[in-house]
């Protein structure tokens, strides 16, 4: 046995891999009628299942995610809406607009949302346009 199987991260894509595999990556094919278990099921008592989710997906405008990732997935991060460009397009504005979209796609898909913190917009320049860079 090799010394990599060991590591359970290994594992998990492993059997992730195998899951795919077994239940098909197509919209077309429905993985509850085929009584294969979702990887959030596999691993239930183990650790979260996540994934990362883009402004559509949350929006619901991306079918094979709509059904992909409630179906398999119980955790779950913004991919950028979260950062300090997206909350504070400008100095002195605010839009938490996305942010209570993906609030409410947390509470409406039961996952656990992962989110960073909003100290990170003290580390955004006070105004993008007012932000010269300094010349050598």
């Amino acid at each position: 046995m090799s010394i990599y199987l060991k590591k359970p991260a290994t594992y998990l894509f492993a059997g992730a891999c195998a899951v795919l595999a077994l239940t098909g990556c197509s919209s077309s094919q429905k993985t509850t009628g085929n009584n294969v278990p979702s990887l959030k099921e596999i691993f239930k008592n183990d650790f979260l299942i996540g994934t990362a989710l883009s402004w559509p997906q949350i929006q619901g405008r991306d079918p094979i995610a709509a059904t992909l990732v409630p179906q398999q997935f119980n955790a779950a991060t913004p991919e950028n809406l979260m950062k300090a460009e997206e909350l504070r397009p400008s100095w002195g504005e605010y839009n938490f607009a996305q942010a209570d979209a993906l609030i409410e796609y947390g509470k409406k898909t039961r996952s656990l949302l992962t989110l960073i913190p909003l100290s990170g917009i003290a580390r955004c320049p006070p105004s993008r346009a007012a932000y010269k860079v300094p010349t050598p």
